[in-house]
């Protein structure tokens, strides 16, 4: 048979089934087929026919398909949070997941006591910092949040938080941030090199213990609103005698 004559000649069922039992004896996830001028590809464990390709895959390329592939056969989807910072604290009204590589899971996961700050958007956004107290136990951030982590030996993240948000903080990002029009960001170096004031460990407890407890006062404050509009909703909601 000709090269020409070779190349016209489809892969058809019988080499199909072939392509798929060495596969299946050799235990791989994969296999390509090709005769010259067509190339098929084909998941095992995902689909029941091949499909066309238009090149052969890379090697990185199979190992990550394979990193999927063991994924999702252990069910290790990592929730990530994609409105992570929402004032100072984490909006976890949204929630999504995300497939990532099992030797990448521990690199990745967000810790309690980390900062989940902002790369940008309005001009006070930059650098804008949520203390993360593990809301979920195994939980990713979006690519658009820095994670950081201080050595609580020396600084304290309730501190660094603060200090983030403070007007210092602010004027601090807004100084170096990259500006467009009505959107302001900055990246991992200039966030690295944040200018943070270093009071003593005891200084930054007494004051981590008053942030405390003025949080504990807003969120009972917040509380008592959510109660009274209730109460004031239901008055509304009755008919007039």
């Amino acid at each position: 048979m000709t090269n020409e004559a070779f190349a016209r000649v489809k892969i058809d069922a019988l080499l199909v089934a072939q392509a798929k039992a060495y596969a299946r004896q050799l235990g791989v996830p994969y296999a390509f087929l090709c005769n010259g001028n067509e190339v098929l590809f084909w998941e095992g464990q995902r689909e029941a026919y091949p499909r066309p390709a238009t090149t052969f895959f890379k090697q990185d390329d199979l190992e990550r398909r394979v990193a999927t592939l063991a994924v999702r056969r252990e069910l290790a989807s990592v929730p990530i949070d994609r409105r992570i910072v929402e004032r100072d604290y984490p909006d976890l009204a949204e929630v999504k997941t995300i497939e990532i590589k099992r030797s990448e899971v521990e690199k990745l996961l967000i810790r309690p006591g980390d900062l989940l700050m902002t790369e940008g958007g309005d001009a006070d956004k930059p650098g804008r910092a949520a203390l993360w107290s593990g809301e979920i136990e195994a939980c990713d951030h979006q690519n658009h949040v820095f994670k950081v982590r201080s050595d609580r030996a020396h600084l304290l993240p309730a501190y660094l938080r603060t200090l983030a948000g403070s007007a210092y903080g602010k004027a601090c990002f807004l100084s170096v941030a990259k500006k467009t029009t009505g959107i302001a960001s900055i990246n991992k170096t200039q966030l690295s090199a944040f200018p943070v004031p270093l009071p003593s460990l005891a200084l930054q407890q007494a004051f981590e213990r008053r942030v405390q407890r003025a949080a504990s006062i807003v969120n009972q404050q917040a509380e008592a609103l959510k109660k009274a509009m209730a109460t004031f909703d239901a008055i509304l909601s009755q008919p007039i005698a």
